[in-house]
C-alpha cells in the first residue's frame, strides 16, 4: 500500500510579501511509491514525461510507464537496465540503457512501442556499458557512455572517443563536453572543437544548469557549485570561464556526493545525493528543507530528479520513487522538526513561534541549520497538555501566557518559564484595553488573573464555576468572557467593580440558551468577528446582539446557512488583521473537513476554497494568520505554514490534457492514444457490429491525483455530459446503429476541465434493414407464389426430376472421372517437383519448355566421400546403398532448410547449389552453413556409430557466375555449367576429409561471417594455381556460446542486413 505522507499545491492570487525565513525548514507533502505498488525492481534511475504528462521510469526491470492511475512495464532487448532518457518534440523517448540503444515509439495499439537501434553501433563498441545522458540536437542524437558518444543520423551510428569522467550538455542550442585533462569542447556533428577556457581543477560534473543567457551552474560532487560565463561573440571560438562558489551548501553536497540537481519552476533547486537524500534549496541556495529517510522518504540514495507540468519534483531512487509537491505554498512541521504532539495553538512572540500541543510548549529555533531535525525546541520547563498561547505586553515588556493541565506559565523573552497560577487551564485571554488583567478558565475553574503589581506573583480572584462541558472562550472588545458549553449555550461574565472606593470587583454571569434565540445543539462554538460573538451551534450561525442589557442570538447570514446540514457544521472561525474571515466546515457523518476564505467587500462576501481543495483531511484546532502572507494551521499532524504568496505564482485550472489509455471492442484493444499524434495517426472511422466497446481513460496530472474525475458523453447517443465521476472506464454494450464520438474531460480537484480526448465509430444497420435484405423479401415471396403455381403443375415437375436424376448420376460419373484425372495429374506434378526446381516445373508446365538462363553470382558446392573406392568394396552392394541414402537425404533436407537447390548426384557426390534459381544476396553464407551443417552431420553418423568412422567428407565451394537450365525431352534434367562448377569441383578434390574448402571469391563474401584458414595457392586441374581457404568455423561473437558452430542472434541480424537495408526516417 502507497504511504501517504503529504499532497498539496494550492494556488491563489493575492497580493503579499512573503518572509521566508519562517517558512525553512518546514517539509512539502510527498507520496512515496513502493515497488511492491508499480511492480518493478527497486532501483530507478530516470524519470522523464511526454506531452500528455504521461511518466516514464527508467527501473532495473525495464521502462515503468505511469498515467496517475496506473503503472505498465516495458521490458528492453537482452533485459537491459535503462538509465538515461530524452523525450523529443513527437514524444518520442530516446533510450540509453546498459549496452543497449533504443528509442521508445508512440503505437496506436499499446501506446508504445520500443525499438532496439544496438545493431547500428559497430560490433567492437557494443559492450560500452550504461549510458549516462542523452541530448538532441540538429546535429542528430548523442548518447555518451563511458569512454565514447554515440552520434545518431540518418546515415548511420557514428562513434567519437572520450575521456573517462566526461560530462555532456546543452547550453543556448550548443552541445559541450567536459573532459577531465583537456577541458570544454564545443560538440559539432563528429568533431570536438576546444573552447577557450582556462583549464579548471578536475571535477566530476552531474549537472549543468542555465542560469541567463550567459551564464550556468555547474554541480561538481569534488567541490561543490561553480558557477560558468560563455561568451558567444564569436561562435566559432566560444570562449568560457568557471569560477568557484562559497556557498554554504557546497559542504553538504561533497560530503554526501550529490549525484543530480534540477532548477524548479519557481527558482528554487533540488538537489539530490547518493548518501544523504534530497535537499531543496531557494534561489541564494540557503536550505528550505532536507528530504531524508528520517523525514519519511524511504530510501537515501537518490539519483534522479524531475519536475512534471504540475510542477511536482519526481525522486528516482535506490529503493521506490518519491513524488514532492516543491512547489507547493504549504509546508509542515512535526515530530521530524521536533514538534510533538497535537497542534492546538500557534502564536507568534519574540519575533518567534511558539507552538502549543498536547506534549508542552515548543518554540521555532531560528539557529538550526536545515538540514538538522531541531526545528522546534521544547520549553522544558511545560511538560503537560498546552491549550492555549496569549501574547501580551505587560508594562512594556511582552510575554507569553501558557495555559496548560497543569497551570498557567508566563514565558518571557529569554523563555525563562514560571507558573503563575495552579490548575487545569484551557483557555487564557488577556484584556485588549490591558493586557494585565488576563481570565484563564478549564473545566473546573475560572480565574480573574491581575499582573498589574507583579508578573510572578500576579492576584487572583475566583470567578463563578461552571458545571457545564467548556467547549471554548472568547473575550469580546467589552471585556465580557463569553464561554460556549457542550449542551448548555453560552454563558457570559463581566467584571463590575464592588464600589467605587475599592479595586474589588464582582462577576456577573448570564447564560444565553434556546429563550434567547439559539437553537438545541450538542454544541455551541464562540468566536469574535468584526466585533461580534458568533455562536456556531449543528443547525446554523448565530450572532450575538445584546438589547436591554439581554443578549439574544440572530442568524449571522443567510450565505452561511449552505455550510449547514445534518452532520456538517462549521468548528472554527478566525478573522485576518484585513477583517476577512477563515473557517472550516466539519462533517459528523462522511468525516469530510473543507477550509474556505472568505473575503469581505462591503456587503459582498466572495467565498474562496479551490486552493484548499487539496488540503490534508485534518481538523484545525487553530488558524493563525500574519499579515498578508502566512497562515499557521495546527492540527493532529503538526503545524502547517501556508504562504498566500507562492500560490499566486501559480495558476490551479492551467491545462493538462486526457488521454484515452485504451478502446477496446469485445476484450481485444483497436486504439491507443497516450501521446501526440506526430506519430500515431488515429485511424479512419471505424465501423463494426454490434458487441461492447469499452473506454479507459486517464489524466497526465498528479496533485492529489486519486481526486481527479472524468465526465463523458457518447455523441449521438448521450444526452449530456455524465455526473463526474473518480472511474475512469466506461463501457457501452448493443448500442442501436448510428454513428457516434466519444468524449471524456479530467476534471482536477480544484474543478479545473483538462483538454478533453475525443474517438469516432459508426455502427451499421443490421442486414434486414438493408435494400437488399427488402429485395431478398421480395424474391421469397414470389418464388413461394411460384411454389403454389408449380404444385398443380406436380406431375410434370417429378417428370422433370426423374430427368434430372438421370443428368445428375451422369454428372456424377463424369465428375468422379475428372477427379480421378486431377489425383493422377497431381501424382505427376509431385514427381516433376521431385526432379525440377518449382518455378523452372512451373514454366516446363505452362510453355512446354525451359530457358536456359545466365547468373552472374551463384555458389556451387559439391561433397565427395573421401575412398569411396574402397569402402564400396568392403560393403554389402544393398548397405551401401542404404548408407549412401541416408546421407544423402539429410543432405538435401539441409540444402532445403539454407535456400540451396540440389541440382544432382553423382555415384558418392552430392551437388548443389545457392542463388538459383531464385536469386538472392545471401548464397555463399547459405552455402557455407550448409557445409558445416553437413560436416557435423558425419561427426555425429561417426560418434554415433563407430563402424561409420571409415565415412569422411570433403566439401568444396566456389562462387561465381554460370549458366543454368533444363535438359532432356522424356527425362527432364535441371543442371548448371560453366567454369564456376569446374573449379567448385577442383576445390572439393583439393580439400580435405572433414573439412570446407573454398575459393577466394567465397572467402570474399563470407570472411565478415566466419573465420577462415588461408591454404595458400593450390594448384588445381585445367587452372593453375589458386587461392584456397579452409573454414574454421563461425565467428565466435556471431556464434552460440563462442562455440563457432551454430549461428546466434547477432549473426541473424548480420544476415537480415543482407537481405534489405533499412535506415530510420527522422
Amino acid at each position: 500500500m502507497r504511504k501517504v505522507f503529504i499532497i498539496c499545491i494550492f494556488v491563489f492570487s493575492v497580493l503579499s510579501v512573503v518572509r521566508a525565513d519562517e517558512l525553512r525548514g518546514g517539509l512539502p507533502f510527498f507520496f512515496n511509491y513502493h515497488p511492491s505498488e508499480y511492480h518493478g525492481y527497486s532501483q530507478n534511475w530516470v524519470i522523464t514525461s511526454n506531452s500528455k504528462g504521461f511518466l516514464f521510469v527508467g527501473n532495473g526491470d525495464g521502462i515503468l510507464m505511469y498515467n496517475s492511475r496506473s503503472w505498465s512495464k516495458f521490458l528492453l532487448a537482452n533485459s537491459a537496465t535503462p538509465s538515461s532518457f530524452y523525450c523529443d518534440e513527437n514524444d518520442v523517448v530516446w533510450v540509453g540503457a546498459q549496452s543497449e540503444l533504443g528509442c521508445f515509439l508512440p503505437d496506436n495499439l499499446d501506446g508504445y512501442r520500443y525499438v532496439s537501434l544496438t545493431h547500428l553501433v559497430k560490433s567492437k563498441f557494443r559492450e560500452f556499458g550504461f549510458v549516462f545522458s542523452i541530448n538532441k540536437t540538429t546535429d542528430g542524437i548523442y548518447f555518451r557512455t563511458a569512454e565514447n558518444i554515440f552520434r545518431l543520423i540518418p546515415q548511420g551510428m557514428f562513434t567519437i572517443p572520450i575521456e573517462r569522467g566526461s560530462n555532456l550538455f546543452e547550453f543556448r542550442h550548443t552541445l559541450f563536453l567536459y573532459e577531465p585533462s583537456t577541458g570544454f569542447s564545443v560538440v559539432s556533428g563528429n568533431k570536438l572543437l576546444r573552447v577557450f577556457c582556462e583549464l579548471p581543477p578536475l571535477m566530476v560534473i552531474r549537472k549543468v544548469i542555465p542560469l541567463g543567457r550567459d551564464s550556468a551552474l555547474i554541480v561538481d560532487s569534488r567541490a561543490g557549485l561553480h558557477k560558468a560565463f560563455f561568451d558567444f561573440t564569436n561562435r566559432y571560438a566560444i570562449k568560457m570561464s568557471v569560477q568557484p562558489m562559497a556557498e554554504s551548501v557546497n559542504e553538504f553536497l561533497v560530503t554526501n556526493e550529490v549525484f543530480h540537481a534540477i532548477r524548479m519552476t519557481n527558482g528554487k533547486y533540488g538537489f539530490a545525493t547518493s548518501r544523504n537524500g534530497t535537499i531543496v534549496t531557494d534561489s541564494a541556495f540557503r536550505i528550505l528543507y532536507h528530504l531524508s529517510r528520517e523525514a519519511g522518504v524511504m530510501n537515501e540514495t537518490h539519483t534522479f530528479l524531475y519536475e512534471d507540468k504540475q510542477h511536482n519534483m519526481w525522486i528516482a531512487m535506490d529503493n521506490g520513487i518519491c513524488k514532492v509537491n516543491a512547489q507547493s505554498p504549504l509546508c509542515n512541521f512535526n515530530d521530524y522538526q521536533g514538534l510533538k504532539g497535537s497542534v492546538l495553538d500557534v502564536v507568534r512572540c519574540f519575533d518567534q513561534i511558539f507552538v502549543a500541543t498536547w506534549q508542552g510548549v515548543f518554540y521555532q529555533n531560528t539557529a538550526s541549520e536545515k538540514t538538522k531535525r531541531e526545528i522546534f525546541l521544547p520549553i522544558s520547563q511545560i511538560a503537560s497538555q498546552s491549550w492555549d498561547l496569549e501574547s501580551v505586553n505587560i508594562s512594556g515588556k511582552n510575554y507569553l501566557l501558557a495555559a496548560t493541565s497543569d497551570g498557567m506559565f508566563i514565558i518571557d523573552s529569554t523563555l525563562k518559564t514560571t507558573m503563575v497560577s495552579d490548575g487545569n487551564f484551557n483557555y487564557v485571554k488577556a484584556r485588549a484595553d490591558n493586557n494585565a488583567l488576563v481570565y484563564a478558565g478549564g473545566p473546573l475553574i475560572i480565574k480573574f488573573i491581575d499582573f498589574t503589581k507583579s508578573i510572578l506573583n500576579p492576584a487572583e480572584t475566583q470567578v463563578p464555576n461552571l458545571e457545564s462541558r467548556i467547549i471554548n472562550a472568547v473575550l469580546s472588545s467589552k471585556n465580557e468572557l463569553f464561554v460556549g458549553t457542550a449542551r448548555d449555550g453560552v454563558f457570559v461574565f463581566s467584571a463590575v467593580p464592588l464600589s467605587e472606593s475599592t479595586d474589588d470587583i464582582v462577576f456577573e454571569m448570564s447564560q444565553i440558551g434556546i429563550k434567547n434565540g439559539l437553537p438545541q445543539s450538542d454544541q455551541y462554538s464562540v468566536f469574535l468577528f468584526h466585533n461580534q460573538i458568533l455562536v456556531s451551534t449543528q443547525s446554523g450561525l448565530f450572532r450575538l446582539v445584546k438589547t436591554n442589557n439581554q443578549y439574544v442570538a440572530k442568524p449571522f447570514d443567510r450565505e452561511f446557512l449552505a455550510f449547514y446540514n445534518k452532520s456538517q457544521f462549521i468548528n472554527i472561525i478566525k478573522e485576518d488583521h484585513n477583517g476577512d474571515m477563515w473557517f472550516q466546515t466539519n462533517s459528523k457523518l462522511s468525516g469530510q473537513k473543507s477550509l474556505y476564505y472568505v473575503k469581505w467587500k462591503g456587503n459582498k462576501k466572495e467565498f474562496i476554497s479551490a486552493p484548499f481543495q487539496a488540503f490534508p483531511d485534518l481538523e484545525f484546532y487553530s488558524i493563525t494568520p500574519e499579515g498578508d502572507s502566512v497562515v499557521w494551521l495546527g492540527s493532529d499532524d503538526g503545524v502547517f505554514c501556508f504562504d498566500w504568496s507562492i500560490s499566486n505564482s501559480f495558476s490551479f485550472n492551467e491545462s493538462f490534457t486526457t488521454a484515452l489509455q485504451k478502446v477496446s471492442l469485445n476484450g481485444e484493444t483497436i486504439f491507443s492514444n497516450v501521446s501526440r499524434n506526430y506519430l500515431v495517426s488515429e485511424p479512419d472511422l471505424i465501423s463494426f457490429k454490434k458487441g461492447n466497446i469499452r473506454f479507459d481513460f486517464s489524466a497526465g496530472y498528479y496533485i492529489y491525483e486519486t481526486q481527479v474525475q472524468f465526465s463523458y458523453m457518447l455523441e449521438g447517443f448521450d444526452d449530456k455530459w455524465s455526473e463526474p465521476s473518480s472511474e475512469n472506464y466506461k463501457e457501452y454494450t448493443n448500442l442501436p446503429p448510428g454513428e457516434y464520438t466519444f468524449h471524456v474531460k479530467a476534471i482536477n480537484p480544484f474543478g479545473a476541465e483538462g483538454v478533453s480526448a475525443d474517438f469516432s465509430f459508426v455502427i451499421p444497420a443490421p442486414w434486414y434493414n438493408k435494400w437488399w435484405a427488402w429485395a431478398i423479401a421480395i424474391l421469397c415471396v414470389a418464388a413461394i407464389v411460384f411454389g403454389i403455381v408449380t404444385y398443380f403443375n406436380r406431375r410434370l415437375i417429378k417428370a422433370k426430376l426423374r430427368l434430372e436424376n438421370i443428368v445428375h448420376s451422369r454428372t456424377l460419373e463424369i465428375q468422379n472421372q475428372k477427379k480421378a484425372i486431377e489425383i493422377e495429374k497431381e501424382k505427376a506434378d509431385k514427381l516433376l517437383l521431385n526432379i525440377l526446381p518449382v518455378r523452372i516445373a512451373d514454366e516446363l508446365k505452362s510453355t512446354g519448355r525451359c530457358q536456359t538462363e545466365f547468373y552472374q553470382s551463384v555458389t556451387v558446392l559439391f561433397t565427395d566421400i573421401s575412398g569411396f573406392t574402397s569402402i564400396s568394396e568392403l560393403m554389402d552392394p544393398e548397405e551401401l546403398v542404404s548408407k549412401l541414402d541416408e546421407i544423402f537425404t539429410q543432405f538435401d533436407d539441409i540444402c532445403s532448410r539454407n535456400k540451396l537447390e540440389k541440382i544432382k548426384t553423382i555415384g558418392d557426390s552430392h551437388m548443389s547449389a545457392g542463388g538459383i534459381p531464385v536469386r538472392n544476396r545471401t548464397h555463399a553464407v547459405d552455402a557455407t552453413l550448409s557445409a558445416m551443417e553437413m560436416q557435423q552431420f558425419m561427426d555425429k553418423m561417426r560418434k554415433r556409430n563407430p563402424a561409420d568412422s571409415i565415412w569422411k567428407l570433403r566439401i568444396g565451394i566456389n562462387t561465381g557466375e554460370l549458366t543454368a537450365g533444363v535438359v532432356g525431352k522424356r527425362k527432364f534434367a535441371f543442371d548448371i555449367w560453366g567454369d564456376t562448377v569446374n573449379t567448385a569441383s577442383r576445390l572439393q578434390d583439393a580439400g580435405e576429409s572433414g573439412k570446407i574448402n573454398v575459393s577466394s571469391r567465397t572467402a570474399e563474401l563470407v570472411s565478415s561471417f566466419f573465420d577462415l584458414t588461408y591454404r595458400g595457392k593450390k594448384p588445381i586441374k585445367h587452372k593453375g594455381e589458386v587461392d584456397m581457404f579452409f573454414v574454421d568455423g563461425i565467428k565466435p561473437e556471431l556464434s552460440v556460446d563462442g562455440k563457432m558452430l551454430r549461428p546466434n542472434r547477432a549473426f541473424w541480424e548480420k544476415y537480415n542486413e543482407l537481405l534489405e537495408l533499412k535506415f530510420l526516417n527522422f
